[in-house]
């Protein structure tokens, strides 16, 4: 091979090498994603989360996504609510008018207002208080995962305009093992 063909290719392997660089940063080990939607926004627009999108819509917490207080929410994706067998829950039993008051606690559950927790104040505490008044553990000892309450696992997260999406692999359930106000 001449020496002309590795002038012509180091270019284009050069470009690749930045492709690649550019995209390993974008999947950074938080997995962090940022927009400058609200979080009402993008669920509306996010197939995953249909399921548990349209129970938050049915909730009373949907106003508190698309204002521009700020907020964190724990959501399961559609696939993770019919791997534990939740999705028909979402999508039709508590969807029912008798049923609203157990689909608000149940959402209560995920959303934690006046909060945009990030994985420095993860770190700092271990300890949050939700929009039910319980108080829910995160546990980050592992720097490579985030649990939330005694089950879920966070697999992604996300910055909006009015805070951030932790998308967990179930539904966060009660009692959690610190029932109460965290007084934080």
């Amino acid at each position: 091979m001449s020496m002309d063909v590795f002038k012509t290719i180091s270019p284009y392997i050069a470009v690749l090498c930045l492709i690649s660089l550019i995209t390993l940063q974008t999947f950074a080990s938080d997995s962090e994603r940022s927009s400058a939607k609200s979080i009402a926004e993008s669920l509306e627009t996010n197939p995953e989360t249909r399921l548990f999108a349209g129970a938050l819509k049915a909730s009373k917490f949907w106003n508190t996504l698309a204002e521009d207080k700020q907020v964190t929410v724990f959501i399961p994706g559609d696939d993770a609510l019919r791997d534990e067998g939740s999705a028909f829950l979402l999508d039709v039993v508590l969807l029912k008018p008798a049923n609203s008051q157990r689909l608000n606690n149940l959402i209560a559950q995920h959303v934690f207002p006046g909060l945009n927790l990030d994985n420095t104040d993860l770190s700092r505490s271990s300890r949050y208080t939700n929009a039910h008044g319980d108080c829910v553990s995160i546990d980050t000892t592992d720097s490579q995962s985030i649990r939330v309450g005694s089950e879920a696992a966070v697999a992604d997260i996300a910055n909006f305009s009015n805070g951030r999406v932790y998308y967990i692999d179930r539904l966060l359930w009660q009692p959690f093992e610190n029932p109460g106000s965290c007084n934080k």
